[in-house]
């Protein structure tokens, strides 16, 4: 056993604990008798949704704070005496509230915002059966906007709100939408990404700012795969594309960090549950398992699908996450091909009269699985600081089974032997030269076996003075792949 090792885990622990208490013994020492501080969380009364990077300030002064992301924030070293906050946040108006500071002590104050023109003001919801839908989509860019504006660095913000339930609620999916993102495909599935053009191998992704890492059978690859990821415990996926002197040598790319769902994000439970069919429409004719190139082996084409996810705050100190995801999907990348030769030796063609030389015929059903399961806890040790835990584990299985014709008649129009039959060929026909044709029967079956599994520990401090935060993280995951051949897997006559 590696004792230096254990007793290093155990005082970078203990730290957690002991430098919250002199950070925060040191800001009360820092005030005085003249001068107080504010307190508390802003939210949108309308959606029930705690703020993130809301702006707090104090009317005449340059004390300004930033709400984090529960909506929590903190004034430290207002004038005592009566005092005007100034409250504002993306598309939302604008709020002055008169609170009165105690000498050398703190007060409370919880902050709701509105607009009177989307919402009708703080007491009166307007709903509309024609709109609901559009709001969400407009809360959501109003945070990404938000978080966009106060931003450090330069980088995108899209909430995952904005668009509603995904394709397999890959992050894939929603990363095509960000400016200057490009994805890379395998059949219909996104399977790696470039920022700025540049590979997603000089780009690091994070979760929480903890490093995510994803097993390739490609032992060169270092792209993260997004497939296997689940969007349904993801709030916003940030993308940074200018690295800075702080950023790791493998981000020349820039960063993506994916921010998790808090039970803190909103005042009351909320969630979501999306149950459906997945299908091809090439398979909609049958709901019967039907045969692939895979052998004897039989693959259903329509499949149900489900999603699941539910924030859960027991008291305003504690609350859990969970979600959920399973998701098959079948398709056929089919591909069909005519080439034609304008010149053949002894044929006679021409640009202005050629012939049919090949047909290439490929089936190619592939079978997509995923399941994804993700828990959070998070707890509000102090009125100043967070202790989170989060597990993800992920399973993923494609199943691709290639069948492939290919007939030509040749490039040549003498037979041979050179009794056979010579080329003949139409505008509807081509008949081949006697020995210089030929047939391929191909099939070829891969089968890819992956899974993932992210554990994290998360302490955040901010008194408006101290700020501390630290992230103990682990990631894992494997890709296998099986090319099996099975008889007759090639066939050339």
């Amino acid at each position: 056993m590696n004792y230096r090792k254990t007793v290093f885990i155990v005082l970078f622990g203990l730290s957690f604990l002991l430098l919250p208490m002199v950070a925060h013994s040191q800001t009360l020492s820092n005030q005085s008798a003249s001068t107080g501080g504010i307190y508390g969380r802003v939210k949108n009364v309308a959606t029930e949704q705690y703020l993130n990077n809301a702006k707090i300030s104090i009317s005449g002064t340059e004390i300004v704070a930033f709400s984090d992301e529960t909506g929590s924030y903190r004034l430290v070293g207002v004038p005592v005496g009566p005092q005007t906050l100034l409250v504002s946040y993306t598309g939302l108006d604008l709020e002055r509230i008169e609170i009165d500071v105690p000498g050398n002590g703190r007060v409370e104050r919880d902050i709701g915002l509105s607009s009177v023109a989307r919402y009708g003001g703080k007491d009166i919801v307007k709903l509309d059966a024609f709109k609901v839908k559009a709001d969400r989509e407009l809360n959501a860019q109003m945070v990404a906007t938000n978080d966009q504006r106060y931003a450090a660095n330069l980088k995108n913000v899209l909430s995952t709100d904005e668009f509603g339930g995904m394709v397999g609620n890959s992050m894939g999916e929603f990363m095509k939408f960000i400016p200057g993102m490009s994805v890379g495909y395998s059949g219909n599935e996104i399977t790696g990404f470039a920022v700025r053009g540049i590979s997603g191998e000089m780009t690091s992704v994070t979760q929480d700012g903890a490093p995510l890492v994803f097993g390739s059978y490609v032992r060169s690859s270092r792209i993260f795969n997004p497939y296997t990821s689940d969007i349904n415990n993801t709030s916003r996926i940030e993308v940074t594309k200018v690295p800075t002197p702080s950023s790791p040598a493998d981000s020349i790319g820039g960063s993506i960090n994916l921010v998790s769902k808090s039970v803190f994000d909103n005042d009351k439970p909320v969630g979501h549950i999306s149950v459906g069919l997945n299908a091809n429409s090439r398979y909609l004719e049958t709901l019967k398992a039907t045969s692939t190139s895979r052998g004897d082996k039989t693959d259903y084409k329509v499949q149900p699908a489900l999603s699941f996810d539910y924030s859960l705050p027991i008291n305003k100190k504690f609350g859990v996450f969970i979600s959920a995801l399973y998701f098959p999907r079948a398709g056929n990348n089919e591909n069909y091909r005519t080439s034609y030769r304008t010149s053949a030796t002894g044929s006679g063609a021409s640009q202005a009269a050629p012939y049919v030389d090949s047909l290439f015929e490929m089936d190619d059903p592939r079978v997509y699985t995923k399941k994804n399961l993700s828990f959070k806890a998070d707890w509000r040790v102090t009125p100043n600081s967070i202790l989170s835990f989060g597990l993800a584990l992920g399973e993923n299985k494609t199943l691709i089974g290639d069948s492939v014709r290919y007939a030509s008649v040749g490039a040549v129009g003498s037979p041979v032997p050179a009794t056979g039959v010579a080329l003949d060929y139409g505008e509807t026909y081509s008949h081949g030269a006697t020995g210089r044709g030929r047939v391929d029967l191909r099939s070829m079956f891969q089968e890819f076996n992956g899974a993932s599994e992210t554990a994290s520990v998360n302490y955040r401090f901010d008194d408006g003075v101290w700020k501390i935060s630290g992230t103990i993280s682990q990631s894992d995951s494997y890709m296998e792949k099986d090319n099996p051949g099975g008889p007759f897997s090639n066939i050339t006559a």
